[in-house]
């Protein structure tokens, strides 16, 4: 399933204009990071800006811009996904008892919040598809098989075997492996010669980056369906948003990915 993250993103925020989380001031941060993910376009390489020796050699410039231009694609959606986890980490310092994050970190005590105060039947369906997807894309890079073991998650299992989580955090627990992987550099990048011959599923790839960037900012909307209960009620005007009118903040969430 291919969502555009940055309609998500914008989404997200229209929300949190409409229903007064902004300007409050704690949600400044969270506003700025999704604003940022939102209207990310394009990242630019310069493949001769030091290595003159590229110049002499045809190939090796052919060879060196073809790897710029994997980079580059990679980027873009590293840059994103770095967006969307400040945000969602700013979300959980505002909404995630700080008790539980002291005691549990704050990955594991957001997946033990979700499941203690979310309903499976709010779990947006889009998330779980998206869950699905990098699962099964997960399983086929060598890089992430210790990290899956850990996980409990096998060839008869797709989520993990924690106590402290159910289906509503396991995308984000899963995530934060991946983010972790970044993070410590020890991921690997495409080279021209694995796309030429198919060797790709080694490797990271915008597609995986772009299921993460999704699970984490449909992780923040489910931390806000857990917040709206107090205000669950029909909207019958609107500032920011139009098509909120006649929903209730709760159905928004739910089925946010409709506004994709």
């Amino acid at each position: 399933m291919n969502v555009e993250n940055d309609k998500l993103a914008w989404e997200i925020i229209n929300y949190l204009l409409e229903f007064g989380y902004i300007p409050d001031a704690k949600y400044d941060c969270v506003y700025d990071w999704l604003n940022l993910c939102t209207n990310i376009k394009h990242v630019e390489f310069d493949v001769g800006k030091y290595h003159e020796g590229l110049l002499y050699c045809g190939s090796a410039w052919d060879y060196a811009s073809e790897q710029m231009n994997i980079l580059e694609s990679i980027n873009i959606k590293l840059i994103q996904f770095m967006y969307a986890w400040c945000a969602l980490e700013t979300i959980i310092e505002i909404h995630v008892d700080e008790q539980s994050v002291l005691d549990k970190g704050k990955i594991n005590a957001t997946c033990f919040w979700l499941k203690n105060n979310l309903r499976l039947s709010d779990i947006p369906g889009a998330y779980l598809k998206i869950y699905d997807e990098m699962i099964v894309q997960l399983k086929l890079v060598n890089q992430f098989e210790a990290e899956l073991q850990k996980l409990c998650i096998t060839e008869n299992s797709k989520f993990p075997n924690k106590k402290w989580v159910n289906k509503s955090g396991a995308g984000l627990l899963v995530v934060y492996k991946i983010r972790n992987k970044l993070a410590h550099g020890s991921l690997k990048f495409p080279t021209p010669d694995d796309i030429e011959f198919g060797d790709t599923e080694e490797h990271l790839s915008p597609e995986l980056i772009n299921r993460a960037i999704s699970i984490v900012l449909f992780s923040i909307v489910m931390l806000l369906l857990v917040d709206c209960k107090e205000f669950d009620k029909v909207i019958d005007d609107a500032v920011y948003c139009e098509k909120i009118v006649g929903m209730t903040p709760s159905s928004f969430l739910r089925d946010i990915q409709q506004f994709l």
